[in-house]
C-alpha cells in the first residue's frame, strides 16, 4: 500500500509564509496505485497543534534570520509565518520555522499548496528531510523553494560519506505566484 501525505502548505505575501489555505490547483496522486492518507493538518483553531508540530525558537548560525514562535499566526485554516525586519538572536531579521513532531515518511505522495511571499529576497521553502533514516544515504533532502514573483526551484540533496551531491531544477511560471494559492 502506498502512503499519501497531505500537508497543506502555502507561502504568501507581505513578508510571510503560510501553511494552509484554499486549493486552486490540485494534483491528485497517481491513479495506478492505491493510497492511504498518513498525515494531514487542516490548521483549525488559533495555534498550531503541538502534538503534530515542533516550533523552532532559536537563531541557527547558517540561516540569515532568527526563528521564533511569536512569528506564527493561525486563523481560518491558514498558518502564517511572518518575517520581520528586527534585530533578535544576533540576526537582522526574524521569521518562523516548524516541522512535524512525530511524522516520518520514507516514501509517498506529498501534496502542497503554495503561495509565495510578495517580496524579493525571501526563500519560501517546503523541505522533505530524510535525516531520520539510518540506511545509506543517511542524509537526503528534497527542497521546494519559491522566489517572488514566479520562480520555483526543486533540489535533491544527498550527503555521502564525503560530501553533498545536489541536482537542482528550476521552473518559471507564466503568472505571479504571490497572487493566489
Amino acid at each position: 500500500m502506498k502512503h499519501r501525505i497531505l500537508c497543506t502548505f502555502a507561502l504568501v505575501g507581505s513578508l510571510s509564509v503560510i501553511l494552509g489555505g484554499p486549493a486552486v490547483l490540485v494534483a491528485d496522486p497517481p491513479s495506478h496505485s492505491s493510497w492511504d492518507l498518513s498525515f494531514s493538518d487542516e490548521f483549525e483553531g488559533t495555534t498550531l497543534d503541538l502534538d503534530k508540530w515542533v516550533i523552532q525558537s532559536s537563531s541557527p548560525g547558517h540561516i540569515l534570520s532568527s526563528r521564533w514562535p511569536e512569528n506564527i499566526e493561525v486563523s481560518d485554516g491558514v498558518v502564517r509565518f511572518v518575517t520581520k525586519k528586527e534585530k533578535r538572536g544576533g540576526k537582522e531579521w526574524t521569521t518562523a520555522h516548524t516541522w512535524t513532531k512525530t511524522f516520518k515518511q520514507k516514501y509517498g505522495y506529498f501534496e502542497a499548496r503554495i503561495k509565495i511571499g510578495a517580496v524579493s529576497g525571501l526563500t519560501n521553502g517546503f523541505w522533505l528531510m530524510g535525516h531520520q533514516y539510518k540506511t545509506p544515504p543517511t542524509n537526503f533532502e528534497i527542497n521546494i523553494e519559491a522566489h517572488y514573483p514566479n520562480r520555483y526551484t526543486t533540489n535533491l540533496h544527498i550527503r555521502t560519506d564525503k560530501d553533498w551531491w545536489t541536482d537542482p531544477k528550476s521552473w518559471t511560471a507564466p503568472v505571479d505566484l504571490s497572487k493566489d494559492f
